[in-house]
This record gives C-alpha cells, structure tokens and sequence, in this order.
C-alpha cells in the first residue's frame, strides 16, 4: 500500500542509484531551507519561549531546593 510515508521504486532506479537505498520522499518533496525573513522572527520567537523556559524551570528548582 502506498500512501505519504510508503511508496514504490522500480528497481531501475534502484540500479541507477548504484543501489544507494537513501532515497527522497516523492511525496514529500524538498523546498530548500526557507525564506530567512520568515525564518529568522520564528527562531528568535523560539529562542525567548526557550529562555522564558529555562527561567521558569530554574525558578522551580531553586524554590524546591530550598525548602
């Protein structure tokens, strides 16, 4: 069965590949890295819930270690 994680290779392409078995998902095509104006807001929205994280986390256990 076929589906976006199953899919079917002919074994000429197998051969082709010098029957490299490391193949890309058809279905599921590459779209390279991504815009960097959209990319960069994301990372650094992630890396403030990171660090708003770790201060919370630091915070529980300073306050567990001390009592």
């Amino acid at each position: 069965m076929e589906n976006e994680r199953a899919w079917r290779v002919s074994i000429e392409q197998i051969k082709a590949g010098n029957y490299n078995l490391d193949l890309k998902n058809p279905h599921n095509p590459d779209s390279g890295p991504g815009d960097v104006d959209h990319l960069l807001p994301e990372y650094e929205k992630l890396l403030g819930q990171i660090a708003e994280t770790r201060g919370a986390l630091k915070a529980q256990l300073l306050e567990a270690l001390t009592r």
